[in-house]
């Protein structure tokens, strides 16, 4: 199935019903196929879930969850073994919003191991396979939400997003991708990394549909138009146009090339000093938050999952890199008084941001969601760029990073190809701008494809 959110709701509801059916088929080919999904549903549950729907404004519509967010009766596994028959009796209360609505779960959708990482190259369960590519990385850490998108398999995916986890896999599958502001969405039943900086967010395969879906998961009204081109200034800064692949950096100036044509009015906008700590400031944060995230969400699990160590978490993850990760961080802990100066440049950096992007008179800042193209499948520790090899995991999250310390919205869309493969721009707003934002990104969505 290829049908967009918008058009599911169009279909009749014997038509969604087929069509229902036809998508968890087809999730259970690419879960074989491309590691899209670590759990689909039983085929006879999953029809006796339709059927059961009734009437409800999205019935039957299906939808996929990663598989660090809880759905009632399907296993919550966080991509990692030891907790495979870990099965929650509770939805997270964004899922219980979506089945609110009438939607099923096809499934729960593979991951980097713990959300620990942006290539979705899974010890445990195998890798994601970017559905352009099945050789390449479909980005991470949600990466099986983006894929299962991108091959048609649902039109509307929830992941979660710590360092930009939406946003690198839908820049790297050629989907859409929303992040919405901390807060905007609620964030129980979800093993996280970090409180400050995780959030669910969806992917999809238009931001018409991203709209769509953010209305009804924040229950919060759209802004009713979408602006015209002339209407629009958009920032661009220096930090995010440097030491590109060139393949990235050629995509990037034909997509505000293309902008500036149909009218939008590009601003260079210079980014507050405290940005180049972003990174610190937010490895930081999750350093001291992510041990104490993870054992919090085991605590409410049952027997034996309530008992479970920091050390047995170590024991039981099963990607080198997560792993070494781990233990870095049980041998060289974050300090209280390093994570209490990293919060407090955090609040900082937000608001040195906000002040930039009000004196400038920007809607939105705009830049190449990820330096590079999706990388090779195995390149989990380095990569090269214009010549250097570099460590993947800053490189690849270079642009998105800022942003997520910050806590504030991005839309991520796809501004063209390069060497067959998509490349992503993203549309960064300023706190709490989420429907604004989305507006936006919409406009320069049908920009870009016209």
């Amino acid at each position: 199935m290829t049908l967009t959110l918008a058009a599911w709701l169009t279909l009749d509801p014997n038509a969604r019903r087929d069509a229902a059916c036809e998508s968890r088929a087809a999730a259970a080919k690419s879960a074989v196929s491309h590691g899209t999904y670590i759990f689909v549903a039983d085929e006879s549950d999953f029809d006796a879930e339709v059927k059961a729907v009734g009437k409800a404004s999205w019935s039957g519509i299906p939808i996929a969850v990663k598989d660090n967010i809880d759905v009632a009766d399907f296993p919550t596994t966080g991509g990692a073994s030891f907790l495979a028959n870990s099965i929650p009796q509770i939805d997270a209360g964004v899922v219980g919003r979506m089945r609110q609505l009438g939607t099923v779960v096809v499934g729960k959708t593979n991951l980097h191991e713990l959300a620990f990482g942006i290539t979705s190259n899974n010890g445990a369960y195998g890798p994601v396979r970017n559905p352009v590519d099945p050789f390449l990385s479909a980005g991470g850490s949600s990466g099986g939400s983006a894929a299962t998108v991108a091959d048609g398999t649902v039109p509307l995916s929830l992941g979660t997003d710590t360092g930009g986890s939406i946003s690198i896999p839908a820049a790297f599958c050629g989907v859409a991708g929303f992040r919405p502001s901390l807060g905007r969405y609620q964030g129980d039943g979800v093993l996280h990394l970090s409180w400050t900086r995780d959030t669910i967010g969806t992917h999809a395969k238009t931001v018409a549909d991203l709209r769509l879906a953010d209305e009804h998961i924040s229950e919060q009204p759209r802004v009713p138009t979408r602006p015209m081109p002339s209407e629009l200034v958009v920032g661009i800064a220096n930090y995010f146009y440097q030491d590109l692949d060139p393949a990235v950096g050629k995509v990037a100036e034909q997509a505000l090339e293309a902008l500036t044509r149909s009218g939008v009015r590009l601003k260079h906008v210079d980014l507050p000093p405290q940005l180049k700590y972003a990174e610190e400031i937010g490895r930081t944060v999750v350093g001291w938050e992510a041990p104490r995230s993870i054992l919090a969400y085991l605590r409410g699990l049952d027997p034996p999952y309530c008992g479970l160590t920091f050390e047995d978490v170590i024991a039981g993850t099963s990607s080198p890199d997560v792993a070494n990760l781990l233990q870095h961080l049980r041998d060289d802990p974050v300090l209280l008084e390093e994570y209490r100066e990293a919060m407090k440049a955090r609040w900082q950096l937000r608001h040195a941001y906000a002040s930039v992007l009000s004196e400038a008179g920007v809607n939105a800042m705009i830049f190449p969601t990820s330096p590079v193209l999706p990388p090779d499948l195995g390149l989990d520790k380095t990569l090269t760029l214009n010549g250097r090899d570099l460590p993947i995991f800053p490189t690849v999250t270079r642009h998105t990073a800022p942003g997520t310390v910050m806590g504030v919205p991005m839309v991520t869309l796809p501004a063209g190809s390069a060497e067959g493969l998509p490349v992503g721009i993203t549309l960064e707003g300023g706190f709490l701008s989420d429907p604004a934002l989305l507006a936006l990104a919409e406009t320069v969505e049908s920009i870009l494809i016209s």
